[in-house]
């Protein structure tokens, strides 16, 4: 293929027939040319240049669709959502709203930083710790935020969340975080979050008793 063309695959025939009508140029011209589902556009480098981050952008919109679309609906493949999901959503947005708006958060540079790593890169110190699980963080955006109770005052982990953390194992990020704050009953409706301090143990015991299967 000369340096002057693109080449654009898998188009499907109803994809071929709205780009005919919009960018004729586009496809071939002649009685006998056939309309396939690649074609070639060819163009100056700056108009290919322009091609190709357009067809990125489509790319990315394309997966950012998809994974919204999974997240809202429970048949993504029908696109179907419910109100009940919309009102779980509501739900769980409002209580991780509640959660950072209530629990100091650390960037894993605050976190080398106070738990002193010498290396270059401060930020690994907890990206290992949390592969390790000793430790986890939860999403914003693309940030990861990791809750300030998880540390003792010299900065490294306390073992009791390694712990709690095993007895979660498979929980999502926002499972393991919202357990911390919601009253236990194991834990005489104390949070886990305010008796970590006093009585890890207890912790523990609470988390391993509420990740027991419910006998039916």
């Amino acid at each position: 293929m000369a340096a002057d063309t693109i080449g654009l695959a898998l188009l499907s025939s109803e994809e071929v027939r709205t780009l005919g009508e919009h960018h004729p140029a586009l496809l071939p011209v002649g009685e006998d040319a056939e309309v396939s589902q690649a074609i070639t556009v060819a163009g100056s480098p700056a108009f290919l240049s322009a091609v190709r981050v357009f067809l990125e952008h489509l790319a990315r919109e394309g997966q950012q669709t998809a994974s919204v679309l999974s997240a809202l609906a429970p048949d993504p493949a029908r696109g179907l959502i419910t109100t009940e999901r919309l009102a779980q959503i509501h739900r769980q947005v409002e209580a991780r709203n509640a959660f950072l708006d209530a629990v100091p958060m650390l960037t894993s540079a605050m976190i080398g930083e106070w738990g002193g790593s010498a290396a270059k890169n401060a930020s690994a110190m907890a990206s290992r710790w949390k592969s390790a699980g000793r430790i986890f963080a939860v999403s914003s955006g693309r940030t990861d935020l990791y809750p300030a109770f998880q540390f003792d005052e010299d900065g490294k982990p306390r073992p009791a969340i390694a712990e709690v953390l095993r007895q979660f194992a498979g929980e999502s990020e926002w499972a393991n975080a919202l357990w911390w704050t919601a009253p236990s009953g194991w834990l005489g409706g104390r949070e886990p979050l305010h008796v970590l301090d006093t009585d890890p143990e207890a912790v523990i015991d609470a988390a391993r008793r509420t990740a027991e299967p419910v006998d039916v």
